[in-house]
């Protein structure tokens, strides 16, 4: 149908066009301003509507470029935007991806503390860095200390994180690198900061340090 061809046309050439997303960053929120390059192709009649992947709702498109404007958290964050297309009651949709400019520098670390923002989830996380299920499926001591974990309930007072940290520095070391960026995201955290687990982790650290020398 010519409806469907015009759409298709349309889409084709958007996905080919330079879109840019330049960001403003006022601390916990976020300004992310989309806009084109060049003008929009030629819509036909179609309606052209955008929001972020991270956007539920739907913004209409009129001017002669790209012009959007979306406030969000460090987790909403993304370049990239949902686009829809209607025409005669066809309808088309695609994701486009946009060039970032000006997002924060620190942003994978605002990210991660935002994803780990309690005491709980930042246990979880630390045990799926330190083990590996696989690997360890049939190894009767970390299985021992992962079911002292989960009885303790995630509280980091009473997860054996020493044992599992050592056992994990002595079979799997590479592991530990993703803890260092964890624990350094910890410490620039005044929500996560606990001082007992740096303590904890800066004595392994000590430990593993001095073996290699």
């Amino acid at each position: 149908p010519p409806a469907r061809e015009t759409l298709e046309r349309v889409r084709s050439e958007l996905a080919e066009m330079r879109l840019l997303c330049t960001v403003s960053d006022q601390g916990e929120q976020l300004t992310a301003h989309y806009t084109s390059a060049a003008p929009l192709p030629d819509l036909a009649g179609a309606r052209l509507a955008v929001r972020t992947i991270s956007d539920a709702t739907w913004t209409g498109v009129d001017g002669e470029y790209l012009d959007h404007t979306a406030r969000t958290t460090i987790a909403g964050l993304t370049g990239f935007l949902a686009v829809r297309l209607t025409l005669d009651g066809e309808q088309v949709e695609m994701a486009v991806s946009c060039e970032m400019h000006g997002a924060p520098e620190d942003r994978q670390d605002r990210l991660l503390a935002h994803l780990i923002a309690s005491p709980a989830r930042l246990v979880r996380y630390l045990l799926m860095l330190l083990t590996d299920e696989p690997e360890d499926r049939f190894d009767g001591a970390t299985q021992a200390l992962m079911t002292a974990a989960a009885r303790a309930g995630n509280d980091l007072g009473t997860v054996p994180l020493l044992e599992v940290m050592l056992r994990t520095a002595v079979r799997n070391p590479e592991r530990l690198g993703a803890v260092e960026r964890l624990m350094d995201v910890v410490r620039r955290s005044d929500e996560l900061r606990d001082d007992d687990l740096l303590t904890l982790w800066d004595n392994v650290r000590a430990l593993t340090t001095a073996g290699t020398r």
